[in-house]
């Protein structure tokens, strides 16, 4: 499958977007049509344990399950297998960080936009300008 058009969306990014108590609800709403100019949304597994756990502890589990996941199949959002690589990258990388707010979530989400050749992530999180300019790698936020 080809990646070059596709942008990888953190779960900061869904959270604001689902959860209408959230800070950033509003600009998540309104960045929803700058996504439309690519081909794929994208998120990795870690993305989704994220996504799971913090909307099902805002909204609750059944709202989660009923509303939740039906719009994230409706948004065609595909979910990234898990590549063993990238992980173990990750590992060894994270090692090195220095950064106490990139957390080990955060740079695999970068490692895979690299190794799937995603051009940009969509995200809230402020530290990941940081990761954006060493990975060369469009923030979208």
């Amino acid at each position: 499958m080809e990646y070059s058009n596709s942008v990888l969306v953190d779960s900061s990014y869904i959270v604001s977007y689902f959860y209408k108590g959230d800070s950033n609800y509003n600009r998540a709403v309104e960045l929803e049509n700058n996504l439309i100019k690519f081909q794929n949304l994208a998120i990795t597994p870690f993305i989704y344990l994220e996504i799971a756990t913090i909307l099902s502890q805002r909204v609750g589990k059944q709202s989660f399950n009923n509303v939740v996941l039906k719009a994230l199949r409706k948004m065609s959002i595909l979910e990234l297998d898990f590549e063993n690589n990238i992980y173990k990258s990750t590992k060894r990388e994270f090692l090195h960080i220095k950064n106490k707010n990139i957390s080990f979530v955060d740079l695999h989400t970068f490692l895979t936009a690299k190794e799937y050749g995603i051009e940009a992530i969509v995200s809230f999180d402020k530290h990941f300008k940081h990761l954006a300019r060493e990975y060369k790698i469009e923030l979208i936020n």
